[in-house]
């Protein structure tokens, strides 16, 4: 199967190299980036040299593959979903951009008006342990984010045992490193405001609510307290719902 990564310079497309460099029935023929084009991929991804020689390219010069994965910044895939699903008979998208089923969504949670509503519709939210036997039989599949995964994971089976009491609030504590921002430069990743601290991350929370309301069959109330911590590579989170009965 030839597979092509759109924006391979990122945390996410660099773990996604990894992933699929090792995959007996995977040929990763493409990667793409903007700024980096020419350039072999293991100078930004030193982990992967001796494994590919694979070097960057535009989006304008892919050709067609078997499945393609986008690692784009949210908001940037939707822009270009048409012209992108004439690449590809299979899509996996690794940012927010098709989670969410309802549009009304978007403006909440990320601060944008989605581009095509139509085709919220056609992607599978890809939690395996949810959603397997969709996944099979899907060819557009949107990935989980880290935080609301962890949250989803961990609330999912408790509320199907119907061991929570769902008139107590749910806690979700969730730490994760400034991998969590993205490769690129922003607030949460300069050292005066990282250093020795725990930053909140607000704009985390209503969508760690959001997904775990819609995908852990939670009925109450949830509250949500990421935070971004003194690390690069780091995640923790921890459910703490109150439990009924036995459960005790």
């Amino acid at each position: 199967m030839k597979a092509a990564v759109i924006g391979g310079a990122g945390y996410a497309g660099g773990e996604l190299l990894r992933l699929l460099l090792s995959h007996p029935q995977v040929e990763v023929t493409q990667v793409t980036s903007e700024r980096l084009g020419g350039k072999f991929v293991h100078t930004v991804h030193p982990h992967l040299r001796r494994r590919t020689e694979l070097k960057f390219q535009s989006r304008a010069s892919l050709q067609p593959v078997d499945v393609l994965f986008i690692a784009l910044p949210h908001g940037e895939t939707s822009k270009e979903i048409d012209q992108l699903q004439t690449l590809a008979p299979t899509i996996i998208d690794l940012s927010a951009d098709f989670r969410l089923r309802d549009r009304a969504g978007y403006p909440t949670w990320y601060g944008w008006e989605h581009p095509k509503p139509d085709l919220l519709q056609d992607f599978v939210y890809a939690l395996p342990e949810l959603h397997r036997e969709e996944i099979q039989n899907a060819n557009r599949l949107a990935t989980g984010g880290c935080l609301a995964t962890a949250a989803i994971l961990g609330l999912y089976p408790l509320t199907r045992a119907g061991v929570i009491d769902h008139s107590m609030p749910i806690v979700i504590e969730g730490k994760t490193g400034s991998s969590a921002g993205g490769a690129e430069a922003g607030p949460e990743s300069k050292k005066k405001h990282a250093s020795a601290a725990m930053v909140a991350a607000q704009r985390l929370h209503g969508r760690v609510v959001d997904y775990s309301h819609r995908f852990a069959e939670r009925r109450g109330k949830i509250e949500a307290g990421p935070a971004f911590a003194q690390m690069l590579w780091f995640f923790c989170d921890l459910p703490l719902p109150h439990t009924c009965g036995e459960a005790n």
